[in-house]
């Protein structure tokens, strides 16, 4: 009977919170896709990616914020929200380009009770 060879990983795969992954994307063992990262399709991942980053054919092209803003972001806690807030509550996010100039009056409507 032949013998299994033990699997070789490098460590678990952990994807952060808010993580958009396209069809078809390939992550290999030991890989950190930070918070908010957006990943196309059919990328291969074969190392960590930086929070907020868009990555195309496993290469991280842009980030989606400046690194002030995405600081802020990091802060953030998305399990604290209230899940009982209202989209129309924070829908004013999805019309607004998040900048250095208003990332914390949006912080702070997510943040409300």
């Amino acid at each position: 009977m032949p013998s299994i060879e033990p699997t070789h990983t490098k460590g678990q795969i952990i994807i952060e919170d808010d993580v958009w992954l396209c069809y078809g994307v390939t992550i290999l063992s030991g890989v950190t896709i930070g918070k908010g990262s957006i990943i196309a399709a059919k990328s291969i991942v074969a190392k960590d990616i930086p929070p907020y980053s868009i990555v195309i054919n496993g290469d991280v092209k842009k980030r989606r914020f400046s690194d002030e803003v995405i600081q802020k972001l990091q802060n953030i806690d998305l399990r604290k929200i209230k899940k009982k807030k209202e989209l129309q509550e924070i829908s004013f996010i999805l019309d607004t380009d998040i900048t250095e100039t208003n990332i914390d009056t949006i912080i702070y409507k997510i943040q409300q009770e």
